[in-house]
Order: C-alpha cells, then structure tokens, then sequence
C-alpha cells in the first residue's frame, strides 16, 4: 500500500503547495517503505522551491526530510540554502549597522520577523532540528547560523532575544 501510494503521489507533487509538502514529509519520514516519495518530495524542494518557500515552513520541511541523512544531495543543498540566507542577512546587517545603526537595524529585523524571518528563538529551534538529525558536519550551516546570532561587523547579537522557551531548547 505504502509503495503504491508513492507512485502515485510522487508524480503529482509539483501540484502540492509547501504546507502540503510539509505534511507530506512530516508524516512519512519515518516510514521505510516511503523512502521514495520523501527522496521525490526533497528533490521537488531543492530543485524547485527553495527561494518561494516561508521560512517557518522551510524549518519544518529541514525536519522532515532529515531521514534521509545529512549528506543526501537534496539535503545538503537544502542546508546550504540556509547557510546562504543566514550570510546574506547577517551581511545586510552589518552593513546597515554601520550606516543607520544599531537601533533602527533592530527595528527592522522586528518587522522582518514580524512578516516571517525567523527570530532568536526559532533559529534555535533550526539549530536543534540539525543537529539532532545529523547534520553536525555540514560546517557552512553552522558557521552561517553563528553569523546570524552572534553577529557580523557592527551588527549587534540577537541573544539578547532569545526567549527563556528558546534558551529551554536542548542543544
């Protein structure tokens, strides 16, 4: 039942949308016999949907398709593609740190998250979804998650906004 229902779905996925992949995922990821939908299921997110897919959405797809190990192409461009939002906006924080400060940078990372930027408190919760689904090698994810708490240049850490549910998270 398991491999017919995959045959069947796999074809049809470039007509799910993102909440629906998400579903997809975190409901099969598990299961053995759906190692094919979950492997088409992550080449229809890394070939296909990396740049239209909201970041909160982004985080639970990651876990989802974890099973299929950190080194699995589609994986690992899934995880690049993290590392590079995470440079680019540690980048464009920095940059506008030094030339409308610290203060107004932190207005507009607020507003981001607001519209759905991941905040401290989410990005820890990425950081735990990796690590505990094996991805402690991929070095460019975590040295761009570093940037993107800690800071890069003038731009200021967002530890400070870490929440004590985010600070509670099992690193």
């Amino acid at each position: 039942m398991y491999r017919r229902s995959c045959e069947v779905l796999a074809p049809k996925l470039s007509e799910f949308s993102s909440a629906q992949l998400v579903k997809v995922a975190l409901a099969i990821g598990q299961v053995a016999a759906c190692q094919p939908l979950l492997e088409a299921v992550a080449v229809d997110t890394a070939t296909n949907r990396l740049q239209d897919i909201p970041s909160n959405q982004l985080v639970l797809l990651t876990q989802g398709l974890l099973p299929l190990g950190a080194s699995n192409d589609n994986m690992v461009k899934i995880l690049d593609h993290w590392a590079a939002q995470f440079n680019d906006t540690a980048r464009l924080e920095s940059l506008l740190s030094d030339s409308i400060g610290t203060e107004m940078v932190a207005d507009k990372r607020k507003d981001l998250e607001k519209k759905g930027q991941l905040d401290c408190d989410q990005l820890a919760k990425l950081a735990q979804i990796v690590a505990k689904g094996g991805a402690q090698e991929h070095k460019g994810f975590w040295v761009a998650l570093a940037k993107r708490i800690v800071g890069e240049g003038e731009a200021e850490s967002i530890t400070t906004d870490l929440s004590s549910v985010g600070r509670a998270t099992d690193l």
